[in-house]
């Protein structure tokens, strides 16, 4: 059996209402806008694994949360993905600074250890988003999408949740928390 895993990052608040806001100044065809209480950053996409993997993944993951700081995420910008030629999602993407580089650079090498022989990552550099919405169908008009004025998100923890998508959308289930270590003097 596999589950679908990655981490994310809880929102503030704030935050949430602003993204959900959004899409009211939208009027797409056939699109799913993500519920306020899904809103959440995805700091990295592990896609499906086999889960009797789970349990060493989670023991890696500790330790590279252990020897990791606190981050600021920045609100970078509004983006159709995969492009705007034929989109699938809209993100309101974050970038980071040196610290948020080095968490996923060490979890990307945690990945590769779990990754079929050839096995590509579908995204080779750190792309921290919120999906606000997954398309149907391409949709026929590609508006420009609007900035937003978001405040940093200052990262303290982060979750490792499962997923399972269905007609109503996605459902999310914790698989484990971390923290990431503020004591630790570099």
């Amino acid at each position: 059996m596999y589950k679908r895993l990655f981490l994310a990052i809880t929102l503030p608040a704030p935050i949430k209402k602003i993204l959900y806001e959004y899409h009211q100044s939208y009027s797409f065809d056939d699109v799913r806008w993500t519920m306020p209480e899904h809103l959440h950053i995805t700091l990295y996409f592990f896609g499906d694994l086999d889960e009797r993997v789970v349990p060493f993944l989670v023991t890696m993951l500790r330790d590279v949360f252990y020897d990791a700081q606190p981050f600021n995420l920045q609100f970078d910008k509004m983006r159709y993905f995969p492009n705007e030629e034929a989109p699938r999602m809209i993100w309101a993407q974050f970038t980071g600074g040196p610290q948020f580089e080095a968490l996923v650079k060490a979890i990307d090498k945690i990945a590769q250890a779990f990754r079929q022989p050839g096995e590509q990552h579908p995204v080779r550099a750190p792309l921290a988003h919120v999906t606000l919405c997954r398309f149907k169908e391409t949709p026929k008009e590609m508006p420009i999408l609007k900035e937003l004025d978001i405040e940093d998100v200052n990262v303290h923890r982060a979750q490792l949740l499962s997923s399972k998508l269905g007609v109503n959308g996605p459902r999310y289930y914790l698989v484990e928390s971390f923290s990431l270590s503020e004591n630790r003097i570099v």
